[in-house]
Parts: C-alpha cells; structure tokens; sequence
C-alpha cells in the first residue's frame, strides 16, 4: 500500500475505481475531521498488511490487540463462508470502459468467483456497492461482490451486493459522468 497504482489502457491513463467514485460525488470525506482520517487510514493500512501476510499463510502476530481482532474476524469470514482468496490486492483493468482498480480480494466460494473489500469502519458508505461492481465488471462473468466489514473484537459482519442490474448501471453511470468531467478538464485524477 505505497504510491497508488496507475492505470493505462492503450497507453493512455485512465481513471481509478477511486477517481470514478470520487469525480462523479460518489465519496466525500470533508466533513470527516483530518485526524479521524489519518487514524482510519493508518489502521486501513495496518490491518490490510497484516491481513496480507495472513493470506500467505505466515505465521506472524501482530502485538497490537485491535489488529488481532480484525484478523480473527477475517479468519472466521473466510472459514463461515468458505471464502478461498486467490488474488491479493492485484490490480484490474476494463479496457471496454477505460477504468482499472485493485480490489482487496478475488477468490473463490461455492464454485463462484467473487470479489472481497475488506473494511475496517463504524459503517460501510453506499458506494462501496459501486467500488465492487467497478471491480466485478473488470473480471469475467458476474462475480459475487461482498465488503467484509472487520471489527476490532473479532467480528465480522458481509455485506453481500446482489442487485447486479441496478449496481451495474449506477457504476456506469458515475463512469460516464468521471469522463465527461476528465475529457472537459473539471477533474482530475487522484496522485
């Protein structure tokens, strides 16, 4: 999790999923005081390295307590749900659409591919609906989409995304508006 991933389709950059949903008003965090965004980003940030680590199967402990917690609850989501990661943080493009992303997650549960974010938060924002379906329609097929809501206790809480229809046409949607507002230079992409 350093420099952000760019992302190029024929040579030309094109937006993020984070752009997308960014440009098109998707997300807004400014009303969120800057040192409640800095800690979220720094425990985002820990636990995702941890939770990496734990995916490859390395037999590390984190000494802080709270990251323990969010790796127990992604151990029991994995275990309830029979959720085999088999792609960490790999990015992914759509070279239809002219977009990329880097999911958390791509594995496999129930004989479906699906795609995971992982999620250290109070509350899942309703974009991640569309973050997911920016991520699904760079994969073949319809992948299931979950956000695995982590929390520090141990727990856990999926939040499974089935409205494939309606999510689709939001993200593209918001797509189209992302580069209208970057062909006619009233965005720009994130650094």
């Amino acid at each position: 999790m350093g420099r952000p991933q760019i992302y190029t389709v024929e040579e030309e950059r094109v937006p993020s999923v984070t752009d997308v949903l960014r440009i098109a008003g998707l997300t807004d965090f400014s009303r969120v005081p800057e040192d409640t965004l800095a800690e979220a980003r720094e425990r985002g940030k820990d636990v995702h390295y941890w939770l990496e680590l734990f995916d490859q199967d390395a037999r590390l402990v984190p000494g802080d307590l709270e990251i323990q917690g969010y790796i127990e609850g992604w151990a029991k989501f994995k275990k309830t749900s029979g959720f085999d990661v088999k792609k960490v943080e790999e990015p992914v493009l759509n070279s239809t659409y002219r977009y990329g992303g880097t999911p958390d997650r791509i594995g496999r549960a129930a004989s479906k591919v699906v795609v995971a974010e992982i999620k250290c938060v109070a509350q899942v924002a309703p974009a991640t609906r569309l973050q997911l379906m920016g991520y699904a329609l760079c994969l073949p097929g319809q992948a299931e989409r979950v956000a695995v809501q982590l929390k520090p206790n141990g727990t856990y809480r999926a939040h499974v995304y089935k409205n494939w229809q309606e999510d689709r046409a939001d993200f593209l949607s918001a797509l189209r508006v992302a580069h209208f507002k970057l062909r006619h230079k009233l965005a720009g992409l994130g650094e």
